[in-house]
């Protein structure tokens, strides 16, 4: 299959199926966009990423993509693009280029990978990249229906690239020559990152959670003025005891008054 990065962004699922209606694919790119564009203020528009050219004009473009969760942590998104005699004329965007596309967030691995290199979608070049299940087993579960849609990191790397007008050719003048080897150093295996991001979630997860009694909840929320997040921290169990109800309760007032404290 042939596919164009702008007929992704705009359909991912084409004319085959109409799972996916105007309306759910409107709210999905509102979505992300704002969720992209939170990221960027927490980022402070900082995005690491590298462009490679071959001499036969094809463009590969290395994205850091931050995760939501997990502050400092960075997935790989790679878009390969490439044409043939029917799209070189369409003008200086290569957003109408045909796409491949790699990533090693987990949702591209068990949901997405399979259908992209079924259809020939995923950079073969990064295939030792790749968890070998992946590219060989169907996601049953997650994509009974074996559908191209759409993928988080994929659309936020489609975001960055329009943002910073990197589909004009002219912003390729100063890419490098493309080298594999150089591009498959930079990424990471997708079984490893995926590791890697269980183990920072996991980190996350530890420090947020305060585990209390109902008494003690009830006291934090009438004496802290939480937000969302902050009240995703409180875990309320029947298991505590009443001996440490009070240590409980001035660790997790003091945790909480610490943390606004800092962000003045």
């Amino acid at each position: 299959m042939q596919l164009s990065l702008d007929q992704y962004i705009q359909n991912p699922v084409g004319k085959r199926s109409a799972t996916l209606s105007a309306i759910m694919r409107e709210a999905m790119q509102r979505a992300y966009t704002e969720k992209f564009n939170n990221l960027m203020l927490r980022e402070n528009g900082n995005i690491e990423y590298y462009k490679y050219k071959t001499k036969d004009n094809q463009f590969i473009i290395h994205i850091k993509i931050p995760s939501e969760t997990v502050k400092k942590f960075y997935y790989d998104v790679v878009f390969k693009f490439y044409a043939d005699s029917s799209v070189l004329d369409l003008g200086r965007s290569i957003n109408k280029y045909y796409f491949k596309a790699y990533s090693n967030d987990p949702a591209f691995v068990y949901t997405h990978c399979y259908v992209f290199f079924q259809n020939e979608l995923f950079i073969d070049e990064l295939k030792n990249k790749m968890v070998k299940e992946a590219l060989t087993k169907a996601p049953t579960t997650k994509n009974p229906n074996n559908e191209i849609a759409y993928c988080k990191t994929l659309f936020f790397g489609y975001l960055f690239m329009k943002n910073r007008g990197l589909f004009n050719r002219l912003a390729w003048n100063d890419a490098e020559e493309y080298s594999v080897e150089k591009l498959r150093k930079n990424v990471m295996n997708a079984d490893e990152k995926i590791a890697q991001r269980e183990e920072e979630g996991a980190k996350v997860d530890k420090r947020k959670k305060i585990v209390v009694d109902q008494k003690t909840a009830k006291f934090i929320a009438h004496n802290a003025r939480l937000t969302d997040e902050e009240k995703e921290r409180i875990v309320v169990t029947s298991n505590v005891s009443k001996k440490s109800n009070l240590v409980k309760k001035t660790k997790a007032v003091n945790s909480i008054h610490a943390k606004k404290s800092n962000r003045k």
